[in-house]
């Protein structure tokens, strides 16, 4: 009779053991991939804590291994982000609005804008900038062309209502100037911009309008809706200033295919 009872003392102790074993282990293995990471950042706790506190231990242990995740999670979020960053190849070619003249800064005028619209989505952008204050669309017509462009903004023709250019002249070299791009970007987006005029517009602003909506092998973007608006103009009383280029750049943003 006291072998039996020894005998089961010694089964009873054997599963006390066993079952001691199987708990450690199960705590320690909440997240076997994360064990060694969550001791580091947390430490261990104390053989007193966890005889006496098992399910404080436990909780702080979830606790700490939920904080690690969305640590973690945040920084795959920012990883992925990365890779989901695109080039994006622009080329702008105009005249003193595309410099920015008027604006407080280059940062405030309308090409600056459209450049960080598009880093918001995504982009990262290259830009080609090819803009010089008095020029005729003529003054572009044989420029280097950049080539694996996703889009490209042609703001010219102001300077040609002002110059007098003939309706006929200036279409052909319009027509020049988007040809040389659509030839070097065959899929790339192309917008042609109406031209920046005064108060009221002037004769010839139709005119060369029309021409470039005629000519243009893309998109027509129509600002001239902007110039009798109140507030848009800089100092000189022709220009934009900061909230006249905001203005522009929203039209341009409205047409730009980003996916």
């Amino acid at each position: 009779m006291r072998g039996g009872r020894r005998g089961l003392t010694a089964v009873t102790l054997l599963c006390a053991a066993l079952a001691v074993v199987i708990a450690y282990l199960g705590l320690s293995a909440v997240h076997p991939a994360n064990s060694a990471r969550a001791a580091h950042h947390y430490g261990v706790a104390s053989r007193r804590e966890q005889v006496g506190k098992p399910r404080q231990t436990l909780h702080h242990s979830a606790v700490a291994l939920r904080h690690e995740f969305v640590r973690e999670g945040a920084s795959l979020s920012a990883v992925l982000a990365r890779k989901r960053t695109t080039t994006y190849g622009i080329a702008f070619f105009g005249d003193s609005v595309s410099v920015g003249f008027g604006a407080s800064d280059w940062e405030h005028g309308y090409i600056a804008r459209v450049r960080n619209w598009l880093r918001m989505r995504g982009k990262r952008v290259i830009e080609t900038v090819n803009a010089k204050g008095g020029v005729p669309v003529a003054y572009w017509e044989h420029a280097a062309m950049p080539r694996k462009l996703n889009a490209a903004v042609v703001e010219l023709g102001t300077n040609d209502v002002r110059l007098g250019t003939p309706s006929a002249q200036f279409a052909r070299e319009y027509r020049t100037l988007t040809s040389r791009i659509r030839a070097a970007n065959p899929k790339a987006q192309l917008l042609c911009l109406s031209v920046w005029s005064h108060s009221g517009g002037a004769s010839l602003d139709g005119v060369i309008n029309a021409q470039i909506r005629a000519v243009c092998p893309g998109t027509y973007v129509d600002i001239t809706g902007l110039r009798n608006r109140s507030h848009i103009r800089s100092s000189d009383g022709f220009h934009p200033n900061d909230v006249g280029y905001r203005l522009i750049a929203r039209a341009v943003q409205s047409k730009l295919k980003t996916s």
